[in-house]
Formats: structure tokens, C-alpha cells, sequence
């Protein structure tokens, strides 16, 4: 701005400098809330990913004898993987679902209400920390189970040797 500034003062233009730096401390501070919220999203989606990864580590260890049973009866690893891919998976569409639905009916009522809309369904940065939230939620998910389901039975069953 102070080269455009100093462009019109070489023209014989007059600006006064006030509006020239109200524009520049505009331009940061937008700047800086864009940043800010960037890194809020991605707070938020690490947060959320670690929380399902911990959710599904816990319940896995928890289950573990019961998976080294499955494991020594011949049940496939490949198969309890895909099973328990497919578990995580329809959770978390389900909530994914669920979270997109209340979204929306929070955005109609706002609208039928005609009070400033606070919330923008719409927004692409929105979807693309929700695609990003959950592909990376079922990433970590399945490399746990292939982690866990990869001991062997009496690994799993007495809970020596790894601990996932």
C-alpha cells in the first residue's frame, strides 16, 4: 500500500496516509485470522484423530484374548482386518452422517429464522477437513488393527511380547 501510496504522491495525487495504513492493518489482520483458522482446523482434526485412534487402541487391547482365540481357531488375520475396517468405516460415515445432518438443520433454521447465518454449510474448507478428518481417522484405525492382529495367538491371548 505505501508504494501505491507513494505512486499517487508522484502523480500529485493526495491520500491521506490514515487511510493507507487503515487498509494495511486491515490486510494483516485478515491475514492473520485466515492463519489462525487454518491452524484451529487442523488442531481440531489431529485432535479428533488421535481420539479415534486411542478409542480403537483401547478397545483392541482390551479384546485381545479374545481376538488370540479367534486367531488360534484359524480364523483368518485378513479377515478380522476387513472386519473390523468395516466396523470403523460405518461408524464413522454414521457420525460423519449424523454431524452433517445437524449441521444442515442448524443452517435451515437459520435461515427460516432470518437471523445472520453464523454457520457456512457450504464452505470448502469445511469439507475438505472433514474428507481429511476422515480418511486420516480410518488410516490410523486400520494400521492399529493390522498392528494388534499381527501378534500371534498366544501373543494376544496371555499379552506377552507386543504391546500393539
Amino acid at each position: 500500500m505505501r508504494d501505491f501510496s507513494e505512486w499517487l504522491l508522484a502523480r500529485d495525487i493526495e491520500l491521506p496516509m490514515e487511510v493507507v495504513e487503515n487498509q494495511e492493518n486491515f490486510a494483516l489482520v485478515s491475514l492473520l485470522g485466515w492463519f489462525i483458522g487454518i491452524i484451529l482446523v487442523i488442531f481440531s482434526v489431529l485432535s479428533i484423530v488421535f481420539f479415534i485412534k486411542n478409542l480403537v487402541e483401547g478397545h483392541l487391547n482390551q479384546i485381545k484374548p479374545n481376538l488370540g482365540t479367534f486367531k488360534a481357531f484359524g480364523l483368518p488375520d485378513q479377515f478380522l482386518i476387513s472386519m473390523y475396517s468395516r466396523i470403523v468405516t460405518v461408524l464413522l460415515v454414521v457420525s460423519f452422517g449424523i454431524s452433517i445432518l445437524i449441521i444442515a438443520v442448524d443452517d435451515i433454521l437459520l435461515t427460516f429464522l432470518q437471523t445472520e447465518d453464523t454457520f457456512n454449510v457450504w464452505n470448502l474448507l469445511l469439507w475438505g477437513a472433514i474428507v481429511l478428518l476422515f480418511f486420516s481417522s480410518l488410516y490410523f484405525a486400520r494400521r492399529i488393527i493390522r498392528n494388534i492382529l499381527n501378534q500371534t495367538p498366544g501373543n494376544l491371548v496371555y499379552g506377552r511380547g507386543n504391546k500393539g
